[in-house]
């Protein structure tokens, strides 16, 4: 048997902790190594383990076999004796002390200090959903606040700019002074406000679920990831007290709904959710016009962001009028705040922010990469929420990854004008208080 210093502070949650001193001391883990050649030297070891003591109890059955400083020469020597040495075979005699960890410590490949960073404090706001402790004190002074979503990272970009996206996208909105909440489930957990490990998560998993509204409670059932819709997105914000939502676009009408039905559930969550979106418009892959009208008769008020036009995503405009817009992010905040004084507080709104001429995409590429990806959806028979990924992979192909970068403008271009709307939102809440 063999005993390897060990620094208390690791992935097993746990640390050594000398209290008459104030500081971590070392320890050690008991193991078994061999060396041995086979075209070169091959070593192996394994730690020990043994019945749980009653703080790691909590989290698994078994824990390490942590040797004490006077019982290092013991468990080194090989001249000890069987009964020497299984007498140390029993739960750390010191006192331990336990404090969760972030999801970063799972993955073997990390190995720095973020493993042993305690988790950001959060607040468990209602069953299995949680707020991230800065998002939490941010709404409770009445801070700007603005919702992210995951879809977008996990089945939106490719990696490595689905992760590259949404640390700026929370950057910008850090810039303009408000507090980012990139939303998303994790193990069964619906969080308001990812954390590091989190998103990196959501950006590498390669496997995350899209979730949308209805979807969370199969997914809190069984402890599932998931990456979540506008749909979903917005409720999770909304039963936090987030009024502010950025995104790339929504959901909509798909063409050939009128065969297919299929229709995106954000448009209906938007109808009974008290949260702005800023978007660029839906996807142009979409039926903009059927669109429009869907949310003309579910009562959703859009309003263009200094524009009467809608957008078209990729393009500037998308060749749909709009009845009204708004000039400012002052005026946007005081249509946000008019809502609950007509008795409209159960309802969303669109913010549709539209791409600067100069950064969408040539229209001529555009219409020749939709009507190629639309020619390739039909051949291969996709459809349901398959269908927006595979043609933004058709569009990321044919346009040879142009679209990545207006989608990219895009997403943080949004953050941006959505925090600068949560900022206007909150001074007005704070002169009316």
């Amino acid at each position: 048997m063999g005993a390897r210093p060990f620094v208390g502070r690791r992935p097993w949650d746990r640390r050594a902790h000398d209290q008459r001193e104030g500081r971590d001391h070392l320890f050690a883990f008991a193991g078994l190594w061999e060396s041995w050649n086979k075209d070169g030297e091959i070593r192996s070891c394994t730690i020990l383990t043994t019945q749980a003591d009653e703080l790691v109890g909590g989290i698994h059955e078994q824990m390490p076999v942590i040797l004490p400083r006077e019982h290092y020469h013991a468990g080194l020597d090989p001249e000890s004796e069987r009964d020497q040495v299984a007498v140390l075979l029993a739960p750390y005699p010191d006192d331990l002390k336990a404090y969760p960890v972030s999801p970063f410590t799972n993955c073997p490949g990390n190995d720095d200090s973020r493993c042993i960073e305690p988790a950001a404090e959060v607040v468990r706001a209602g069953l299995g959903v949680e707020i991230r402790a800065d998002v939490r004190e941010a709404l409770a002074v009445g801070a700007p606040v603005v919702a992210l979503e995951s879809t977008l990272i996990s089945h939106g970009l490719p990696h490595p700019q689905n992760l590259e996206v949404a640390r700026e996208g929370e950057r910008v909105v850090r810039e303009e002074g408000a507090v980012p909440a990139t939303v998303g489930v994790i193990g069964g957990v619906a969080k308001v406000g990812l954390n590091e490990a989190e998103l990196e998560l959501m950006a590498t998993a390669g496997s995350v679920p899209k979730l949308a509204t209805r979807d969370l409670p199969v997914a809190a059932a069984k402890g599932s990831h998931g990456a979540t819709t506008v749909a979903a997105t917005a409720h999770l914000a909304a039963f936090a007290g987030i009024r502010l939502f950025a995104t790339g676009g929504l959901g909509g009408v798909h063409r050939e709904a009128r065969e297919s039905w299929d229709v995106s559930a954000d448009l209906a969550a938007l109808a009974r959710t008290p949260v702005a979106v800023v978007c660029s418009g839906v996807k142009s892959i979409l039926d903009v016009p059927a669109t429009l009208e869907y949310l003309e008769s579910l009562g959703v008020p859009v309003v263009g962001y200094r524009t009467r036009h809608f957008p078209g995503f990729y393009l500037t405009e998308s060749g749909s009028p709009l009845d009204w817009s708004v000039q400012s992010e002052g005026e946007a905040a005081r249509v946000i705040q008019a809502m609950p004084s007509l008795s409209l507080e159960s309802l969303g709104l669109v913010i549709a922010n539209p791409l600067p001429q100069d950064e969408q995409l040539d229209r001529e590429l555009h219409d020749r990469a939709l009507r190629a990806g639309l020619e390739a959806l039909k051949r291969r028979g996709v459809r349901g929420k398959d269908v927006t990924p595979f043609l933004l992979d058709r569009f990321a192909t044919e346009t040879k990854g142009e679209s990545l970068r207006v989608n990219r403008f895009i997403i943080l271009n949004n953050a941006r004008v959505a925090a600068r709307i949560a900022g206007a939102h909150a001074a007005l809440a704070a002169e009316r208080s």
